[in-house]
């Protein structure tokens, strides 16, 4: 029957009937159906136009789907005509024209006539929808934010998209709709809206960025001026261009900021205890520990008689009681507050710094330990490395902490990396705000000068007299040494420790050489009828196994070398077997007698990594292995947080690392012309071993600058700075 419905529907009579009854054997009673329903049956019939809207220029390629399609076909949008393509009997696509905003219908026409009008048919012409802006633009990473997307042409039934990820839109009007974040990873995403006439275009105003709430590791250095000025580094996470930060509520500038770390300078600010907030779109970093710092004062020393603070072997951590550091472990050890019952010392409460020896001993695998202000983050710095069963002594000089802003004591945190160790601490002394005007214990620096070697074939000192044998100290023995003035034998007119009282301390270098036992050596003053305590002394400097050569600094009073004679003198003592001793002088501190002349005084930072001769380590040194007979250029001024100008000394921590030979190690200012006959550090091959440095900066050539000399072999070295004399 369908094949004799090709020619026009005049060919086929007036009576739908008689076709029937011809080709079917019915009779005209038979048949209902008239001419114009079978049209009607036959016409072509719309079911969906996709997509069902679109830009009022056209051009966008449409789908229609449903019944009684034919080649041939026309086809018109409101009335407009168009060219249908790939045409079967289901389905055609067409091109849009361009026509004003409004609801238009698509209609089919065949042979069997138009098709119905229908709901089905229509097409929107309108505007895309424009997203202008999305507030807030940013996030966490957990998501659960509702955002607000402002813009144009949103209409209700819209689909909305972020990264792709389809979200629900509410509140829709032509100008706004809200949505909820899902979860995505830290990035900047894009949010796009879809309606009947298509998709938002992607700009920098749909721009989402997902954030962890920032956080802080570390700021370094941890202390630093009340006046300011100071470049700090923050490391952590979470960092974006954008944030706010600010130190004790402060607003600072940050810079050089990546995911992982920025810069600031610090403002001026009374001394006491500050942390440092960022804020970034997803929130506020915690105020923890690790964000802390310390304004610190200019502070001149006031050395004590030696006393014990700390020795977790009888369970005595100053005002408390404690154990020995396990790995990963943390001692929080109260400075302030505490006086010593044998000696009635202590460190008062407006102190700035504390000079503590550091004795690991027994260790039950390598390790090292870190000195640090408490309220602040561990730093990458280390105070003294020590290999298992072994015990070894460092002097450390640290900047006070605090545990919070209304915490009256002042602290400091000892942390054991390794293994599990006994610590014993002594207090030597500490740094006290002062006016400049006054000269005691203000810093004068001098080049390293040897002032006494126990050694035979040396250049002549107080300790040899031009011997030719060993003058070594034997087992409770006292060995009385005058430090000030220029040793004999000691060519041109090199600065010295003074000969006239000026000086109420030493800044002196003790080196143990080569015992016939397993010993420890103590340094301390003279009495007032200048001579040498023969007890045995309450406290050690050095400890040292037998043939080993190990030094360590120590900051000492000064005795006189007779009854009512001005201070030129300190004693050594070694508790067994025999020894020789070397002392080297690189500065000394002002005294409360007499008139000395003006100083430097003494501002304390959080310790610093300057340099680190190892390779990948981020360091100006980094990749600059020392080799034999070797300086390097160290420069001081400027970097880690130590201003580019005003310091004229600092105190650090010098590590040396896995020499390849038995070595030695000296630090002197870089304008010294020559290496001087001194050293800081001694050791043998495969080692890591510390010792605190005293020493000057350059004034003339490389200013600002020291120098490192390695006596033999390869060796690494790392210094890290504790504070700076201005």
């Amino acid at each position: 029957m369908g094949a004799g419905f090709v020619a026009s529907g005049a060919a086929y009579g007036t009576s739908f009937a008689e076709i029937f009854v011809g080709a079917c054997g019915a009779t005209p009673t038979d048949v209902v159906f008239t001419w114009q329903q079978a049209l009607q049956l036959f016409a072509p019939r719309i079911s969906s136009v996709t997509p069902a809207g679109g830009p009022l220029t056209g051009g966008q390629r449409v789908t229609v789907t449903g019944s009684g399609f034919q080649a041939g076909m026309s086809v018109t949008v409101g009335g407009t005509t168009v060219t249908p393509t790939v045409v079967s009997a289901t389905s055609f696509t067409f091109i849009t024209p361009a026509e004003p905003v409004g609801s238009v219908q698509v209609q089919v026409t065949t042979s069997f006539g138009p098709s119905a009008l229908t709901s089905a048919d229509r097409y929107t012409y309108g505007t895309l929808p424009v997203i202008t802006s999305v507030a807030p633009a940013a996030g966490l990473v957990t998501g659960g934010q509702t955002v607000t997307v402002t813009g144009t042409g949103f209409t209700a039934g819209m689909t909305a998209t972020i990264d792709g990820t389809s979200v629900t839109p509410s509140g829709v009007s032509a100008t706004s709709f809200t949505f909820t974040t899902p979860a995505e990873a830290a990035g900047t995403v894009q949010v796009q809206g879809t309606t009947l006439i298509g998709a938002s275009a992607l700009s920098p105003a749909d721009a989402y960025t997902y954030e962890s709430a920032p956080v802080i590791s570390a700021v370094t250095p941890s202390a630093g001026p009340v006046t300011g000025g100071q470049v700090v580094t923050v490391t952590g996470s979470g960092f974006v261009a954008g944030m706010t930060a600010t130190i004790g509520g402060t607003t600072v500038t940050p810079s050089s900021i990546t995911a992982s770390s920025f810069t600031f300078t610090t403002p001026a600010k009374s001394a006491g205890y500050d942390q440092v907030q960022v804020t970034n779109l997803a929130g506020a970093s915690a105020l923890t520990p690790a964000a802390g710092y310390i304004y610190t004062g200019l502070g001149s020393f006031v050395p004590v008689t030696p006393f014990r603070i700390v020795d977790t072997r009888s369970g005595r951590c100053g005002i408390h009681t404690c154990g020995a550091l396990g790995a990963g472990q943390t001692l929080a050890l109260q400075i302030t507050g505490y006086t010593d019952a044998r000696t009635s010392e202590s460190v008062p409460a407006n102190a700035t710094a504390v000079v503590l020896n550091v004795l690991a001993v027994n260790g039950s695998s390598s390790s090292l330990l870190t000195v640090y202000p408490s309220g602040t983050g561990r730093p990458l710095a280390s105070n003294l490395n020590f290999n298992a069963h072994v015990n070894i002594a460092n002097l450390v000089t640290v900047a006070l902490g605090q545990a919070g802003v209304s915490d009256s004591h002042r602290e400091v945190n000892l942390y054991n990396a390794l293994g599990t160790v006994n610590v014993v601490v002594d207090v030597e002394g500490y740094f006290v705000p002062q006016a400049s005007s006054n000269a005691a214990g203000e810093f004068h620096s001098i080049a390293p000068l040897r002032v006494c070697d126990t050694r035979a074939k040396q250049p002549a000192n107080g300790c040899n007299l031009g011997h030719s044998t060993d003058n070594q100290i034997g087992p409770g023995q006292v060995l009385k040494v005058n430090v000030s003035g220029i040793p004999s034998g000691v060519g041109g007119s090199p600065a010295s420790i003074p000969t006239n009282g000026s000086a109420e301390a030493a800044v002196l270098n003790l080196t143990a050489v080569a015992g016939t036992q397993a010993t420890w050596l103590s340094v301390f003053p003279t009495q007032s009828n200048g001579t040498c305590l023969t007890s045995v002394p309450a406290s050690s400097t050095i400890n040292v196994s037998a043939g080993g050569v190990l030094a360590n600094r120590v900051m000492v009073p000064l005795g006189p070398s007779h009854s009512g004679g001005p201070g030129t003198d300190v004693c050594v003592y070694n508790a067994a077997g025999t020894i020789n001793v070397i002392l080297d002088a690189g500065g000394w501190f002002g005294s409360t007698l007499g008139s000395p002349p003006t100083g430097a005084q003494y501002q304390a930072i959080g310790p610093t990594r300057i340099c680190d001769t190892r390779s990948g380590t981020g360091t100006l040194c980094s990749g600059h292995q020392l080799t034999s007979g070797g300086t390097l250029l160290v420069a001081v001024a400027g970097v880690g947080g130590i201003p580019g100008s005003g310091p004229v000394a600092i105190i650090a921590n010098l590590t040396a690392v896995s020499g390849s030979q038995p070595t030695y190690l000296t630090v002197y200012p870089a304008d010294v012309p020559s290496t001087p006959n001194a050293s800081d550090v001694n050791l043998n091959p495969g080692m890591a071993l510390p010792n605190l440095v005293v020493v000057g900066l350059a004034s003339g050539a490389h200013a600002g600058d020291t120098n490192l000399f390695n006596g033999a072999g390869s060796i690494n070295a790392v210094l890290d700075v504790d504070g700076w004399f201005q």
